[in-house]
């Protein structure tokens, strides 16, 4: 069960100039709809036995991990296999076929182990129909908000958009803030999960500039390493958080 990503319309080119995948969620539509109109008794026999896997994948990794690191893995869950391996999870991104049954799955252990209330399972499952089958890309953020602006910026405005933002494509937050410390150096607030190389690299530039943990050199030197990582991971997609995560492995004692 695949997609033709070949299938193109009139105004496909144009659109993908500004939203570069219009063209992928409109064929994953159409193959929902034609497999399901073909051989309905095959396709939500696949649909089923994908959420059981993801449903039973996620009940393997709460079982490895415990409840901090497999929750902090966050949207992860619901768009990735991930293996954790020497205390770094490695995650291959699900197919856009693939998605919409994997996050139900998934979804359903969360939800059965309360990590998750009903009403944020519902939102999630919801947001995944519409990135599965449109092309617009909704995202559900930590408070339960449903992110309504996010699917109509252009490709080009959505990096800096998601750090004005403080929230990823999957509205999870991209790096610590500090609302009673304003001044706080932008180096130490990065994620518990960002990149140790990166974090280590922010706050020796910080340091190397005059700054240290309570103080900022300024906003030339210093970076916040969870914003670096965000970006990495955006403007170089699979293999950049690929190339992150075996840096963080290979760094790891």
């Amino acid at each position: 069960m695949s997609g033709n990503f070949n299938r193109k319309g009139k105004s496909t080119g144009i659109m993908s100039k500004l939203y570069p995948f219009w063209n992928p969620p409109i064929q994953s539509a159409y193959t929902h709809y034609r497999m399901a109109q073909q051989n309905p008794k095959r396709f939500y026999g696949m649909m089923i036995a994908i959420a059981g896997i993801g449903f039973l994948w996620q009940m393997m990794l709460h079982e490895l991990m415990g409840d901090d690191d497999y929750n902090g893995l966050g949207w992860r869950k619901y768009a990735t296999i991930t293996f954790p391996i020497n205390g770094t999870n490695i995650s291959f991104p699900m197919g856009f076929v693939w998605n919409l049954p994997w996050m139900i799955g998934a979804g359903a252990y969360d939800l059965t182990q309360n990590f998750i209330t009903p009403e944020s399972y519902a939102k999630e499952v919801a947001s995944n129909i519409v990135q599965t089958v449109t092309p617009f890309s909704t995202k559900v953020t930590d408070d339960g908000s449903v992110d309504l602006k996010r699917p109509f910026v252009p490709f080009l405005g959505i990096l800096p958009y998601d750090i004005s933002t403080n929230t990823d494509w999957a509205g999870k937050s991209i790096y610590k803030e500090s609302p009673y410390n304003p001044y706080a150096p932008a180096s130490e607030l990065g994620k518990k999960n960002v990149n140790p190389i990166l974090k280590e690299g922010a706050q020796g530039l910080n340091k190397l500039a005059g700054g240290d943990k309570v103080r900022s050199s300024g906003y030339l030197t210093d970076w916040n390493p969870s914003k670096i990582q965000h970006s990495l991971e955006f403007i170089f997609s699979g293999s950049g958080k690929f190339a992150l995560q075996m840096s963080k492995l290979v760094s790891t004692p």
